[in-house]
């Protein structure tokens, strides 16, 4: 009978250690369910950001192809624009030359004389006319279209004076003869040309004066 109830016993401590373990198992069940429902809350919020990220990648992928799109269109609309901005840089380049040419031309019978005094009220023809006889020696006066003063009158300076010849041999006459007549004086004959002519010459005449001496020294 003492060996029933120790058998007793002990089984029923089993069961209360089988009964402890059960509501630690209980007790562990509903931890893990509560882990396992903020796990849910958590990933349920990580994948609203994954889905609003991927949203938002879409739509920035779209705004991106959107941009290449429109840089696109512009880069050929400014390749338009820039050929047609050669076109007509082109044909201003044309009209410019045609335009220098015709002044150019229209100065053909054109002369520059430098360092003749000036005098108030003066006639500049008659005053010219003297400056050939008496220091070129040319003592038939040649004709003239006009003849006037060029620039701003300064008290201490003597103005250029510009003459168009009616005749170009006559013109040339004085041009060629300047260098012999007037050597050693405080004068200048010059040709006329448009400003942007003269710009020319002052950057290609270097050039040329030493393509000039390289040949004479060849020779």
């Amino acid at each position: 009978m003492s060996n029933k109830l120790e058998q007793v016993s002990t089984k029923l401590n089993k069961l209360d250690h089988i009964e402890k373990r059960l509501n630690e198992l209980e007790r562990n069940a509903v931890n893990v369910n509560t882990e396992l429902k903020e796990m849910k809350v958590k990933v349920n919020g990580v994948e609203e950001c994954v889905t609003h990220i991927s949203k938002q990648y879409d739509d920035q992928t779209r705004e991106v192809k959107e941009m290449k799109k429109s840089v696109s269109n512009i880069r050929n609309e400014n390749e338009v624009i820039l050929n047609e901005l050669e076109i007509v840089r082109n044909k201003f380049e044309d009209l410019n030359e045609r335009h220098l040419d015709l002044q150019t031309r229209s100065m053909r019978d054109n002369l520059i004389f430098s360092g003749i005094p000036e005098t108030q009220d003066e006639n500049t023809e008659e005053v010219l006319k003297e400056f050939i006889s008496s220091e070129m020696n040319i003592t038939e006066a040649p004709q003239f279209h006009r003849v006037h003063r060029i620039g701003k009158r300064l008290t201490d300076k003597h103005r250029p004076t510009v003459a168009k010849f009616v005749l170009h041999k006559e013109r040339e006459k004085i041009r060629k003869a300047a260098p012999s007549t007037l050597e050693g004086k405080a004068f200048g004959v010059n040709e006329q040309f448009p400003k942007e002519i003269n710009e020319r010459r002052k950057v290609l005449y270097p050039h040329y004066k030493k393509a000039k001496k390289n040949l004479e020294r060849r020779l």
